[in-house]
């Protein structure tokens, strides 16, 4: 494993490399020379030297390496370097096997991983990656068998074997962001989710810059179990920013036709199965629970 990952991390110098490479190859300023082994701190200062003989307005590439940089940075150690990878992956793997020695008896009360454990490769040869942001859970009313996962740039997924497999439902919507599930507790086919990551609200105002990848549409609706879809009455703009956002969606078990959803723009409430709606409050609802004995 210790080899394996060595090379990731050289292979994260290599990429400088070519950079740089390219970079030389626009100028007549030469370009500092960057070694697989090189220091970070060290190829901070070469890009500093460099820099300061171009005007980085004509120039292409160096913002890949100050990206770079400001991800290394997160990473470093007491010495000012990116810390070695293997001593995070050590404690991942030292962690796994408690876990796998624990009772996975539903019994016990105790709390197991179920899944999935194999991290896909995303055939950078350099980046990281995860398994993927599971925003959001929605159960079957009648069939434990069966619930449903929101993903945060992934779709909407089904299982019917209690998790063993699972089929998207959403590929055909044009963006698979997804915040909320509701199922109708009456009539299971109709489902409800949140087009969106409200994950980042706020990150435009922390930020100071968009992060267009995380806006919505708005609440869509299927009345055949996630086969099709269509668009509510509460939608919006990906102009819309961070008010496209909705956290939240409740249906009423007592009538299913009435609605409530709440987000960056506020609480909204539909009489009409999501037909129409009218919003209660015009501010942030973080989010909202219903009363589990009404």
């Amino acid at each position: 494993m210790h080899s394996v990952k060595s090379s990731i991390f050289n292979n994260r110098l290599i990429a400088i490399l070519t950079f740089i490479a390219a970079i030389n190859s626009s100028t007549a300023q030469q370009a500092p020379c960057f070694t697989p082994s090189g220091d970070f701190k060290e190829l901070q200062r070469k890009f500093q030297d460099w820099k300061s003989g171009v005007n980085l307005n004509e120039k292409k590439g160096w913002k890949s390496f100050k990206r770079w940089e400001s991800e290394m940075q997160l990473h470093c150690d007491f010495s000012g370097n990116p810390a070695d990878a293997t001593d995070y992956l050590n404690s991942l793997t030292e962690i796994a096997a408690q876990k796998n020695v624990q009772s996975r008896s539903l019994n016990t009360g105790m709390w197991y991983p179920v899944g999935p454990y194999t991290i896909p490769d995303n055939l950078t040869g350099y980046m990281w990656n995860g398994i993927g942001r599971v925003n959001c859970m929605a159960f079957h009313p009648v069939d434990s068998n069966t619930f449903f996962i929101g993903v945060a740039q992934g779709g909407l997924w089904k299982t019917t074997d209690h998790g063993n497999s699972y089929v998207p439902l959403t590929d055909q919507l044009p963006i698979t962001r997804i915040s909320d599930i509701a199922i109708d507790p009456q009539n299971p086919d109709v489902i409800y989710i949140s087009l969106c990551d409200f994950e980042y609200v706020g990150f435009g105002l922390l930020y100071g810059k968009k992060r267009n990848t995380h806006y919505g549409l708005g609440v869509y609706k299927s009345v055949d179990g996630g086969q099709n879809w269509s668009l509510t009455g509460l939608n919006f703009q990906l102009t819309d920013g961070d008010g496209s956002l909705i956290k939240k969606i409740i249906i009423d078990p007592t009538n299913t036709s009435r609605l409530l959803a709440c987000g960056v723009t506020g609480l909204y409430r539909s009489v009409d199965g999501g037909a129409s709606w009218n919003r209660q409050i015009d501010s942030l609802v973080w989010d909202i629970a219903q009363d589990p004995n009404i």
